[in-house]
């Protein structure tokens, strides 16, 4: 398995910030959370003045994940299910490593963690369970190809 060192880190917070360019984007505050054992890098932008998310994703080029590098993308046909809707992608590759960039809708309910890791109680908003209900009714209901099932 694949650890960044702090090398890769300093790297992908560039590419963060190369991304949000490419977008079209502004960071917007420093606040950025490091997910999936140093692999992506996530935080709010701001693009034609509307928060956005933008999250960049690394690996080795002959080790990537498709989970990880397209699951927010394959999730995008589950209608009905509370999420963020993803409004643009771009994939790169440099000195072997690849990159992905997706930029999408900004959910105004902050981070559960900005650690890959729960380290204190989390505080989720009734908004929060809510969606959480939404989505599991929405795959209990088959309109996830990934259940199994037809969509409806």
């Amino acid at each position: 398995m694949w650890e960044p060192s702090q090398v890769d880190l300093q790297r992908l917070r560039e590419m963060f910030t190369r991304a949000a360019d490419v977008f079209g984007c502004r960071v917007v505050d420093g606040v950025q959370a490091e997910r999936w054992r140093g692999r992506t890098l996530g935080g709010r932008v701001s693009a034609n003045g509307l928060a956005r998310c933008l999250r960049v994703v690394v690996a080795p080029a002959d080790k990537v994940s498709e989970k990880l590098w397209t699951g927010n993308e394959s999730a995008q046909v589950i209608k009905g299910a509370s999420r963020p809707e993803l409004v643009g992608v771009r994939d790169w590759a440099e000195e072997g490593l690849r990159f992905r960039a997706e930029l999408s809708t900004f959910v105004e309910d902050g981070p559960v963690s900005v650690t890959p890791e729960l380290r204190g109680p989390a505080r989720l908003s009734e908004s929060w369970w809510k969606g959480l209900e939404m989505s599991l009714d929405a795959v209990a209901a088959g309109t996830a190809p990934a259940c199994g099932r037809s969509p409806s």
